[in-house]
């Protein structure tokens, strides 16, 4: 999966994930809460929420 998005951005317990395309998108999505629970255990780091974008689509 971490050749398929990349984290853009954290904050207030949100992770924001770009991701390459539409398929990926919609397979990451449906693992969104198994997701936000590995990164907070693996991180120690509070992860309330995942939000995905497709690649280009997210403006900084």
């Amino acid at each position: 999966m971490a050749e398929r998005g990349q984290v853009i951005g954290f904050e207030n317990g949100v992770v924001r994930v770009e991701v390459e395309d539409g398929v990926w998108l919609r397979q990451l999505v449906s693992m969104r809460r198994q997701l936000a629970a590995e990164l907070s255990r693996i991180s120690g780091v509070p992860v309330s929420e995942i939000h995905f974008d497709k690649k280009g689509n997210y403006k900084r």
